[in-house]
């Protein structure tokens, strides 16, 4: 065997054990942690601009009533704002959330749970970031095969209204 195929079987190996080693971590966590890091990582996606990241966590049948959104009314309007909602001077996103998780409540079959949060958005005024609104949110999350999903939200802002964001 070559040096070459050598090199190639070990790198191959490794990523093996890293991935084996990776899947027997997530499935020793426990669903509320599960949970944790799904609402942590949507919120990671927003600030980071990732679509992608921020439409994992969110269910296909996905419904906010008092808003009116379903999963494709929400994405578009997230889609807008990291198209059109950049910093005047900095040309970055100009917003970022925070997530604060009071309480996750996984219900005995552990396919559905109940999320509280508190959430605070920032926007950046000329490369300086301002504290622009907050709220509560209470989030409906069902587990499937994309992992847990958010079903359904219903929330208290603390200032105005959405019109503010456009």
């Amino acid at each position: 065997m070559t040096r070459t195929k050598k090199i190639l079987l070990v790198l191959v190996g490794a990523a093996a054990v890293v991935f084996i080693g990776n899947r027997i971590r997530l499935a020793l966590l426990s669903e509320e942690t599960l949970i944790r890091m799904r609402i942590e990582d949507m919120a990671e996606g927003f600030n980071d601009t990732d679509l992608a990241q921020v439409a994992g966590g969110v269910a296909e049948d996905y419904r906010d009533k008092a808003l009116e959104l379903d999963r494709k009314r929400l994405l578009a309007l997230v889609r807008y704002l990291f198209l059109k909602k950049n910093d005047f001077k900095t040309k970055q996103f100009a917003f970022r959330v925070e997530v604060d998780i009071q309480e996750v409540v996984v219900a005995e079959a552990e396919d559905a749970a109940r999320v509280a949060l508190e959430v605070r958005f920032s926007k950046s005024e000329l490369g300086e970031w301002k504290a622009f609104q907050s709220g509560k949110v209470d989030a409906d999350l069902r587990k499937g095969e994309e992992g847990w999903q958010v079903v359904r939200t219903r929330h208290t802002w603390d200032r105005a209204s959405i019109q503010e964001w456009r």
